[in-house]
């Protein structure tokens, strides 16, 4: 019976904090704002229970916990919001968290997905194709578009090749400003690189 009382007892915050820092390796700081109100801990449980068989435990948690935190405050503050007002729900914020781990969105365009969901609620996939915001991660369109940068910015690849390395930086710039935006910011350095150190070598 003892053992009865005491899983009905609620579990305290400091309970709670400790279990977010030791279970999922949050930090001090973001386990004490989760706990600090009761819809903050439920909405970033909620949404672990949705993402608990597609991501590890520790990254699920870490980004949950960002999104609420930061992101999540962030509007609250900007538009004086009650959570009673916040249309979105866990398993939104879910499927949003899964799209940039699945490297779909960038985080760029996650924010603008959550500002969306934050006011309206909704599917951020359904959000993300109404609003044109999707990445691009097929290598061969990103080459193209590399391909014809490097042709466009000679200037620039010619500091490269003289030793000035943050022209790579400028070419990944004007690349990201071709696509919109949408290349995969990773796959865009990488190949703009490769394809400076190719001509490096010639």
């Amino acid at each position: 019976w003892v053992n009865k009382i005491q899983s009905e007892i609620p579990e305290l915050p400091a309970e709670k904090k400790e279990r977010y820092i030791r279970i999922f390796g949050l930090s001090d700081y973001d386990a004490s704002v989760l706990i600090g109100d009761k819809e903050s801990t439920l909405l970033f449980e909620n949404t672990l229970l949705y993402l608990s068989e597609s991501m590890g435990q520790k990254d699920a948690a870490k980004a949950a916990a960002n999104w609420i935190n930061v992101d999540l405050n962030r509007m609250k503050n900007e538009l004086k919001s009650s959570w009673s007002e916040i249309k979105m729900d866990p398993s939104e914020l879910a499927n949003l968290i899964m799209l940039v781990n699945d490297g779909k969105i960038s985080n760029s365009m996650a924010k603008t997905i959550f500002d969306e969901m934050f006011v309206n609620g909704g599917d951020p996939i359904k959000i993300s194709e109404e609003k044109g915001l999707s990445q691009i991660n097929d290598t061969s369109s990103i080459q193209n578009v590399v391909t014809e940068t490097l042709l466009e910015n000679q200037s620039a690849v010619v500091d490269y090749l003289n030793g000035k390395d943050s022209a790579v930086r400028y070419l990944v710039g004007q690349v990201m400003k071709k696509t919109k935006g949408q290349a995969n910011p990773q796959i865009a350095s990488d190949m703009v690189t490769l394809e400076l150190n190719k001509q490096k070598k010639q």
